[in-house]
């Protein structure tokens, strides 16, 4: 009785090492999301507190595009993430042109 070896299929060096480095753009590629979005939540929430201490009326908070969101409202104000997190804004009261309420 012969006994034949049978190859596995063992992934070359070359494919463990693609694999690692794309582990490795998939989790910087987050970090700087997440690290993007604290930036933007700081920086939004600095026009968010200043306005309300001159009193304006700050009607959305959200980080992240415009567009689609989920999110709470506390008060006047509409608190959310957006569909895309790169990006945020606080809608602040008399920014835009004809706006007065």
């Amino acid at each position: 009785m012969e006994t034949t070896l049978v190859h596995a299929s063992i992934p070359s060096a070359k494919a463990v090492l693609r694999l690692e480095m794309q582990a490795l753009r998939a989790g910087l590629a987050a970090a700087a999301t997440i690290v993007l979005g604290f930036l933007v939540f700081i920086h939004e929430g600095g026009h968010f507190v200043a306005a309300r201490a001159f009193g304006v009326r700050v009607t959305e908070f959200m980080i992240g595009l415009p567009g689609p969101n989920i999110g709470f409202r506390r008060k006047e104000t509409k608190f959310g993430l957006t569909a895309i997190p790169l990006g945020g804004y606080a809608r602040v009261c008399g920014m835009e042109p004809g706006e007065m309420s």
